[in-house]
């Protein structure tokens, strides 16, 4: 009896283990080889239900307007009528082959990676995806006959195959030999995966199932940016830009492999190894995003290839001066702007030219000839134009007009070398162009402007309907062009001193983001306007369509003049499901110096518009925070007025005590 117990006992603690490894879920992140180029996790996060809300509000408008139904009846109208039962038949195939999997399990998809990795001038994509084992079996299953109904329909060219590929039932859809994809799906439990390229699918199903391999996501390089950064609590991307070069590298190679004695094949190789190799400075970009209330987060850091100062386009942005006073361009009413450093034209162009001229020498006698030319016209386009442009450049938008009436206006501001040199070619080019006939016309021309000391304003016949006066003019080394002579002297007043800025500082702040060095990119944006504007515009563009194209449908075929009625009728839908996407409101994403040489850090943050539930929540935890504190004060005195009265007790004794010994 001893004997079988102590038997039971040992087989149970052998299974223990062993139940453990059988339950454990899979690392979907396992599944990504080492050699792609791209690989990004995301997994769900309780923090943005309400976002997710918002989104299902969108899908269920789509879905009232009939606009996945209306679309497929609009195909479905342009089908002669001798092919529209064998369509329809194909469509009823189609259904039934998808008919095991419901849309709606993608709504409880836990986590999902994406990666690709280039070969030759081909991207393939990998797809991996958790959700609750029942979806993603009808997902599978769905996948599957869909493969199966086009290896029916296209008898002979593709095959399907089945296999077990470690613990996972692996199914590939075999297209032609020169086909340089083949879908394939995969499916272990509650994962999911989808792949177009069999090495890589089989890679990836092999160090799923627990064989040797190394992940993406085990790169030093991911872990080390990581450690500077906050926890990825939505997602993780990392870019690898050394092994995406170097796999752009494999498209020369597979033009010198498919055209070997074609002399043109090989010099379009070379010139590619070339671009390719001036461009290469990026050495690889980690990002993660995470949720707070009411934003959503990004944020980056990225490291410069170490020979970056070597190639054409790192000369162009190393050289570049960041903004130490960025503020200055904004005034304090901006409805959106934009700084970047940009890249140096100059340095561009004499790269490009110095390739032209050393691969392409029948282009010679061209280039003379352009020389010639520019020489005539004593117009430089390197000499005066793209060495008098150093790349900085910023862009301001704001309100213009009446209160209440205000229309947005652009002012663009570019930093250059000789201001004379460019305002001299500006009259030349409106001289030229008042010659022009059709141009005459519309009343075009430059002249000083009465208001802006510096300014000349651009006039035509057309900017009065359309509420522009635009200007170009010259200030401290800016070029500065203008939709409006008015938005432009509020940008110059705020750089000047004289007008009301932003507050960096507080700007940042409201965003959560920390001043950590240098700034060389900063950009704000109302994407819920944009959104909005976006809405609509495509709801008026059906308007816009029939009066303008009226006479055009009036003149065509019914059959067709019917279609494009239909088609318009859409956007107005569509229009519908846009405006449900501005829970977005405003964005602010700023570059800034990183913590390591040649490194950048970059933060996006997002405000999204709170829910009355959060907004509720939210409220409701402010609230309690403040009854505790009020609870913990209140406490306090109640302490205080104890510690006094004991003290007043003590006293009274005292005296009482005193007062005793001094009687006889």
């Amino acid at each position: 009896m001893l004997n079988h117990l102590r038997l039971l006992v040992g087989a149970i603690a052998l299974a223990a283990p062993l139940s453990a490894i059988a339950d454990a879920k899979l690392d979907i992140k396992r599944g990504v080889p080492a050699d792609v180029h791209m690989a990004v996790y995301g997994k769900h996060n309780p923090e943005r239900e309400s976002q997710e809300q918002y989104a299902r509000e969108a899908w269920e408008t789509f879905k009232s307007e009939r606009i996945g139904q209306r679309i497929v009846e609009l195909i479905g109208s342009r089908i002669p009528q001798n092919k529209k039962q064998e369509v329809e038949g194909i469509w009823n195939e189609f259904k039934r082959a998808v008919k095991p999997f419901d849309a709606s399990v993608l709504d409880d998809v836990q986590e999902v990676v994406v990666a690709q990795k280039m070969e030759g001038p081909f991207n393939h994509n990998l797809v991996l995806l958790r959700m609750p084992e029942e979806g993603a079996a009808g997902l599978e299953e769905a996948v599957v006959n869909v493969f199966e109904l086009l290896e029916s329909k296209i008898k002979g060219n593709i095959s399907v195959e089945d296999e077990k590929v470690g613990q996972f039932k692996l199914t590939t859809l075999n297209l032609p030999e020169k086909c340089p994809m083949n879908p394939a799906v995969a499916r272990s439990g509650d994962v999911v995966v989808f792949c177009t390229q069999p090495e890589l699918t089989t890679r990836c199903l092999e160090q799923l199932s627990g064989e040797s391999g190394e992940s993406k996501f085990d790169d030093p390089r991911l872990k080390a940016a990581l450690k500077n950064l906050p926890e990825a609590e939505d997602a993780i991307m990392f870019f690898d830009g050394r092994q995406f070069f170097d796999s752009l590298s494999g498209i020369a190679d597979f033009i010198r492999r498919e055209k070997p004695d074609d002399e043109h094949a090989t010099r379009a190789a070379r010139v590619l190894d070339q671009i390719v190799e001036h461009v290469a400075i990026l050495d690889y970009e980690v990002t993660v995003e995470y949720t707070e209330e009411g934003q959503n987060r990004q944020a980056a850091i990225g490291k410069i290839a170490d020979d970056a100062g070597e190639k054409v386009l790192g000369r162009s942005l190393m050289q570049q001066r960041p903004f130490d006073d960025w503020h200055t361009w904004i005034p304090a009413d901006a409805q959106a702007y934009s700084l970047w450093t940009g890249a140096n034209p100059h340095v561009i162009y004499e790269g490009v030219m110095s390739l032209v001229e050393n691969e392409f020498p029948e282009a010679q006698e061209g280039l003379e000839r352009f020389a010639e030319w520019q020489e005539k016209i004593d117009v430089h386009l390197d000499e005066d134009i793209l060495q008098n442009i150093s790349g900085e450049c910023v862009s301001v938008t704001v309100p213009v007009g009446e209160a209440g009436a205000a229309k947005p206006q652009t002012v663009v501001a570019w930093r250059v070398n000789d201001a004379d040199r460019l305002r001299e070619l500006i009259a030349r080019a409106f001289e030229a162009l008042d010659r022009i006939p059709v141009v005459q016309a519309q009343g075009v021309a430059i002249g000083d402007d009465e208001d802006l000391d510096g300014f000349q304003q651009i006039r035509a016949n057309i900017f009065a309907a359309i509420g522009v006066k635009p200007v170009v003019g010259f200030r401290d080394d800016w070029m500065i062009v203008s939709s409006h002579v008015d938005a432009a002297r509020k940008v110059l007043d705020a750089r000047s001193g004289e007008a009301e800025t932003i507050d960096p500082e507080k700007t940042l702040a409201e965003f959560g983001i920390e001043a950590t060095g240098e700034t060389y990119m900063v950009a704000y944006s109302d994407v819920g306007a944009g959104i909005r504007k976006a809405a609509d515009f495509v709801d008026q563009i059906g308007t816009w369509a029939l009066v303008f194209g009226g006479a055009a449908l009036a003149n065509a075929p019914e059959k067709d003049a019917q279609t494009v009625r239909e088609a318009l009728s859409l956007l107005p839908s569509i229009a519908k499901v846009i405006r449900k996407l501005d829970f977005y409101e405003d964005r602010l994403s700023i570059i800034q110096e990183g913590p390591e040489e040649n490194t950048y850090r970059r933060d996006t943050v997002t405000n999204i518009r709170q829910s009355e539930a959060a907004e509720s929540t939210a409220q409701a935890e402010a609230d309690d925070t403040d009854a505790d504190d009020a609870e913990d004060d209140d406490a306090d005195d109640a302490e205080d007025e104890d510690a006094e009265d004991e003290d007043d007790a003590d006293d009274n004794g005292k005296d009482e005590t005193a007062e005793a010994d001094e009687q006889p």
